[in-house]
């Protein structure tokens, strides 16, 4: 009994009963009880069989029939008694095993929660020690002191948005817990939701996203540098993704000037020189060339080209204009385990730096717009749709696809999520905007979740060690080292 019930049941007087070491899993301790049920019931059963054998000595030497009721009386009170106090035993044993498995239980929660913190700390602080290890393995004692304090400034500057992104993603990998299918939501209409999935569908990478038909055809189409391809194609994406998420509107933003500075850049820096080439060096005419017939900016539909260069000012400055009223749908839910307070710094400043670079954008722009007035006022008759200015309208498109090289960058991954501290999303099959989840991967047999940091059997052992060590029954380097 007492193996069962603990240390807290005591032995008759005159006896000593060895306490045995405290079960190691709850199995052990149901066994038990059921040892203990089926010995106190025939305890019982044994002691009615001897008090009717009793009362069947007293029948034969007394004779009489109320000796006989008396001894049939006292065994079935026997009987009663003895099954009354092997229930009591049964259900006080069962208790104590409930009590035990919920103690185990809130222990294990305990140890967790402590466990989370304590590595959540120490991460921390080897993440604060990394500026000073970078800024003195890269001095120099040759190096000049204007370039030390430039390097020191960068560091400085770069490094809070670093360390709150590490440590955001160490506290989701900790403490989140999955969204639900239910607070997804419902998804858009069936056209949308095609498009969306195969745009940006939220379980392929790259690879998988270059056998896809649709994608391919859009993203070649956004490229093209002819009479307004790339705005038109990039309005339909605005139309088509989901304008509450701020992930999908600043992935808009930056996908669009990025594109405009591989398009507008590289491609149409490209194009127009080989269309100079070709109204100038090929003809081969000392005295005269055909640059206002086939030259750089001329063959494509002026006003065309002209409408699609505002539409991409209009449509970022709508997309940031719809970032206030947006969500991070991707970001995860914690369970509050960890104190994660950097992640509020994020969410009050949705899109980072993005908001400056915007600003500089605008500025080139209105420069531009500034040379292509001057150039039109200087023609003899004003004329806006002349060779002249057409080709300096492509000069300034150049000039200003060269200079989104600032959003290019932010489309990198990992410089992506560091300067604009939102959570990456993409669509599932029902268009609706989630987590990426990436390609589905084969898990490793006896694969163990990072938040599961104390199985509820590791719980168990580490409680009985903790007991045995508290009651003296082993040493801590023992207990240490049999687990």
């Amino acid at each position: 009994a007492q193996a069962i019930v603990g240390p807290s049941c005591r032995a008759p007087q005159g006896r000593s009963v060895e306490t045995p070491p405290p079960a190691r899993s709850m199995q052990t301790l149901i066994g038990a009880v059921a040892q203990a049920q089926a010995a106190t019931v025939g305890a019982a059963t044994n002691a009615a069989h001897a008090a009717q054998g009793v009362a069947g000595s007293a029948l034969g030497k007394v004779g009489s029939l109320d000796a006989t009721r008396v001894a049939t009386d006292n065994a079935e009170w026997l009987r009663t008694q003895t099954a009354a106090a092997a229930a009591q035993g049964v259900d006080f044993a069962q208790e104590q095993a409930n009590r035990l498995q919920r103690t185990t239980a809130e222990f294990k929660e305990f140890m967790e929660v402590w466990m989370k913190r304590k590595i959540h700390k120490r991460v921390e602080m080897v993440v604060d020690s990394i500026p000073g290890i970078m800024k003195s393995s890269t001095d120099d004692p040759d190096m000049p002191n204007i370039v030390k304090r430039g390097k020191d400034r960068a560091v400085d500057k770069v490094w809070p948005d670093l360390k709150e992104e590490i440590m955001w993603q160490v506290t989701v990998a900790m403490d989140a817990t999955d969204i639900s299918e239910g607070e997804l939501g419902s998804g858009p209409d069936c056209v949308r939701a095609f498009l969306r999935y195969h745009i940006y569908p939220n379980d392929k990478t790259i690879w998988g996203k270059i056998k896809d038909p649709v994608w391919i055809v859009f993203t070649c189409c956004s490229l093209v540098p002819v009479a307004a391809a790339t705005p038109i194609i990039f309005l339909c994406i605005f139309l088509i993704i989901d304008k509450t998420d701020t992930f999908q509107l600043m992935s808009f933003i930056l996908q669009f000037k990025g594109t405009q500075f591989i398009s507008h850049g590289i491609i149409r820096c490209i194009v127009g020189f080989f269309q100079f080439i070709n109204c100038v060096t090929v003809p081969a005419k000392v005295d005269g060339h055909n640059c206002s017939e086939s030259g750089p900016g001329v063959t494509a539909s002026y006003p065309v080209v002209a409408v699609g260069w505002l539409l991409q000012i209009v449509l970022i400055w709508c997309a940031l204009a719809l970032m206030r009223c947006s969500k991070e749908k991707g970001k995860k839910k914690l369970k509050g385990d960890i104190d994660a307070g950097h992640a509020a710094q994020s969410a009050k400043r949705a899109g980072g730096y993005i908001r400056n670079f915007l600003v500089y954008d605008m500025a080139v722009f209105l420069g531009c717009v500034g040379v292509m007035a001057y150039v039109i006022t200087s023609r003899p008759e004003i004329e806006y749709d002349h060779w002249v200015v057409q080709q300096t309208f492509f000069a300034c498109q150049i000039v200003y696809g060269f200079s989104s090289i600032p959003f290019f960058l932010f489309t990198l991954p990992l410089l992506q999520s560091i300067l604009t501290h939102t959570v990456p999303t993409a669509y599932d099959y029902k268009g609706r905007a989630c987590a990426v989840v990436g390609p589905p991967r084969p898990r490793p047999e006896g694969g163990q979740s990072m938040m599961d940091l104390l199985p509820m059997e590791e719980a168990q052992e580490l409680f009985g060690q903790m007991q045995a060590v508290a009651m003296g029954r082993l040493r801590g380097k023992e207990a240490a080292a049999s687990m």
